[in-house]
């Protein structure tokens, strides 16, 4: 410096002033030019990592929008192939004229069985994701409840207690995260949107209820009757009375009918039979329809009480004796067992009495088999004890024309 300052190095205003360029130096101003840099570097970051940000933003909306359109047009395939199915089921159920009775019967019951295994399946795999969803939110909450812990046994003294923005971010994300799971568990799990169309063709059944929705298994299965048609009950009642009236016709007509041994003229035979025929012809498409017309409503009413359900094969077999000879439950859980226990007892009753059912009506088909063969063995012994006689008789008259005058 006093190179630079030769002309003033000898003087008192010359040391003053190399003393002030001195300190002037040793105030350097290069840390604050490395300061304004620094912030100027650091907006840039910040804009770049916006734009960033924006950038990812609008990608993730495009892709959530083509995902969204995707499943909009898959969506409305399987509607389309729901619904072809529906009417090819529907034309199935309306179809049917070589179609026995019986065999119409089993069908009709096995859609039935179909349509409620189906329902029961949706019902399962809802509460299994529902377990879970609630099962993730019970461990979410559970590590929001040790973070709030381990901030209350902090060493930070005084009432109040200090924590990061950046983990009380992650805490409300974490907990909305929780609300939304159990949002669309609960959305998901809903019965309107769990519940299925009954798919029945029927004139007992309402097309939609009064709320404008279709009506589903769960209305049919609740045993309700919201969604029963009784208009056309009097219908029914109309058909069994003729259908009564033809009866009573035809037993009186099978009563009074001649026997083949009474002296009846051939023509008036043949007019009473030809009768009977035609009132028969006339009887039975009604008893069917009638027939019809009863299994629909039990279809659509299979809640219907039934003794054989209340009231039990073994009295002294109770649903507090079953549970007596189990292990002890849990407080909880004693009423599910009850519960579990009162319809095993009922299937057991349903069963016991569908079994008795079974052998009565075996025990009646065998009695008549019985009778049956009893009638043939006695007609069989009746033939070869008139074989038998005739036999004797041609032997003695054939001793008294052929042997009797050859010996004389």
């Amino acid at each position: 410096m006093s190179e630079r300052l030769p002309g003033l190095a000898g003087s008192a205003a010359g040391q003053t002033e190399i003393r002030k360029v001195c300190q002037g130096s040793n105030k350097s101003p290069l840390p604050k030019a490395k300061g304004k840099a620094s912030s100027r570097g650091t907006v840039k970051e910040q804009r770049r990592l916006a734009v960033k940000e924006e950038e990812r933003l609008v990608t993730g909306d495009k892709s959530d929008h083509i995902e969204i359109k995707r499943l909009t047009e898959e969506n409305e395939r399987l509607q389309n192939e729901l619904d072809s199915i529906r009417e090819m089921y529907n034309q199935l159920l309306r179809e049917g004229p070589c179609e026995t009775y019986e065999e119409r019967r089993v069908n009709l019951l096995k859609s039935q069985v179909i349509q409620l295994e189906r329902q029961i399946m949706l019902d399962m795999e809802a509460l299994s994701k529902r377990s879970m969803v609630i099962l993730e939110v019970e461990n979410i909450l559970e590590r929001i409840t040790e973070q709030f812990r381990d901030l209350l046994g902090s060493e930070t003294p005084g009432p109040k207690v200090t924590i990061e923005r950046s983990q009380l971010t992650r805490l409300i994300e974490d907990t909305e995260g929780a609300r939304r799971r159990l949002y669309r568990s609960v959305e998901t799990s809903d019965t309107k949107h769990l519940a299925q169309p009954a798919l029945f063709m029927g004139e007992f059944l309402k097309p939609i209820r009064s709320d404008q929705s279709e009506i589903s298994l769960l209305d049919v299965c609740r045993g309700h009757t919201d969604h029963l048609n009784l208009r056309h009950v009097s219908k029914l009642e109309s058909k069994l009375f003729s259908l009564l009236k033809k009866l009573l016709v035809l037993q009186h007509d099978l009563t009074t009918a001649p026997s083949s041994t009474s002296a009846v003229s051939l023509p008036a035979a043949k007019i009473l039979q030809d009768r009977s025929e035609s009132l028969l012809a006339t009887t039975l498409p009604l008893l069917a329809e009638c027939c019809q017309n009863l299994m629909e409503l039990s279809l659509l009413v299979p809640a219907a009480p039934w003794p054989a359900l209340r009231k039990s094969i073994h009295p002294e077999i109770t649903s507090e004796s079953v549970l007596s000879a189990l292990p002890s439950f849990p407080r909880s859980k004693q009423k599910q067992a009850l519960a579990v226990v009162d319809a095993l007892l009922k299937a057991n009753n349903y069963s016991r009495e569908v079994a008795k059912l079974e052998y009565k009506a075996c025990s009646e088909e065998l009695r008549f088999h019985q009778d049956v063969y009893d009638l043939h063995m006695e007609y069989t012994r009746a033939i070869f004890d008139a074989l038998k006689e005739s036999y004797q008789i041609f032997e003695k008259d054939m001793k008294d024309s052929i042997c009797m005058p050859a010996a004389r």
